[in-house]
């Protein structure tokens, strides 16, 4: 197979055409506080493909709305203060199948802007201070399809590099401290279509490695300590094409599992605690391609619902 081939394609046509996989696993029951917000089209309270959530320190959710090339911010979910920003294009306040999200300390946006191999910082949802890094290539400051962006408590971007097969980490918007880890492959210190990313308290690093349907978690950007878990599959400990990814304060670990159609959640590296979340359909505690997944302060669970073109917020004992 081509190295590229299947490797996280970032066009909204991919998040539609997966397949029907894993409409047959079981739910391990529904969470308490289920709510959905967003319904299909172009206008406001409408969706296209969402792909990613985020929450800022005011708690007000941003979802990447990647079908409609842009970014929504509304205060709750029942869609208050509904705002939007960006359109399609490769200028500025322009997206392209953007796919990331993340909020920093002074709740700067950062999207990850893939179509167009970079990222992008705004100050604000107007679009206030835009800025942005990379450009197409697999060199040094150079990025080809970025899926996800995580961010450390000194600010440092840590993003995977789905086409290059690494994760890249930088100090700041202007790239400066550029370290890359990984190589295409199957092995250790290898990835094949690296998507989602987050960190733990310790500053440890949690990658989706999508097309090995596995998560790997190392210590730091050597790569010490490579840890993975998970092989292809619809039962537990297994995964079918894992995209988003999230940790919370205890080290529990949630991972969005798109074509099962579910969210999991397991404590550690070794899978203890399995759980998941979710069977195919439209209705409460079911999804339809989940892409994303992030937690709030208060420890509350969004998923960027894809195909039902909403946000799901539920609560997870």
């Amino acid at each position: 197979m081509n190295k590229s081939t299947g490797i996280f394609v970032v066009a909204l046509t991919w998040i539609f055409a997966l397949g029907m996989a894993g409409v047959t696993a079981q739910q391990m029951g529904v969470t308490s506080g289920w709510k959905t917000f967003g319904s299909s089209g172009t206008g406001a309270d409408q969706l296209s493909g969402p792909v990613a959530t985020a929450t800022d320190s005011h708690g007000r959710i941003y979802v990447v709305d990647q079908g409609n090339s842009r970014i929504v911010r509304f205060d709750n979910m029942s869609g208050a203060n509904w705002v939007v920003f960006g359109s399609y294009g490769s200028g500025i306040d322009q997206f392209s199948s953007p796919t990331g999200i993340a909020i920093d300390s002074h709740d700067r946006i950062y999207v990850v802007d893939a179509g167009n191999n970079r990222v992008v910082r705004i100050d604000d949802i107007t679009g206030k201070g835009w800025m942005t890094f990379g450009r197409k290539g697999r060199g040094v400051d150079e990025l080809y399809s970025p899926g996800g962006i995580a961010l450390n408590s000194q600010g440092r971007i840590y993003l995977t590099d789905a086409n290059n097969s690494r994760v890249v980490r930088i100090d700041d918007m202007s790239g400066k401290g550029w370290t890359s880890f990984g190589s295409f492959g199957q092995g250790t210190d290898q990835f094949y279509g690296p998507a989602g990313i987050a960190l733990d308290s310790q500053g440890r690093i949690y990658v989706t490695d999508q097309n090995n349907n596995r998560i790997v978690r190392i210590d730091n950007m050597k790569g010490t300590t490579w840890v993975s878990f998970g092989s292809q599959g619809l039962e537990d400990n297994q995964f079918y094409g894992p995209l988003g990814i999230a940790v919370d304060g205890n080290g529990r670990v949630y991972v969005a599992d798109p074509e099962n159609n579910r969210i999991e959640r397991f404590d550690d590296m070794t899978g203890t605690n399995w759980a998941t979340v979710g069977t195919y359909g439209t209705g409460t505690g079911q999804l339809y391609l989940p892409s994303g997944v992030s937690l709030d302060a208060s420890g509350k669970v969004y998923v960027a619902d894809t195909r039902n073109a909403r946000v799901v917020q539920l609560t997870w004992p």
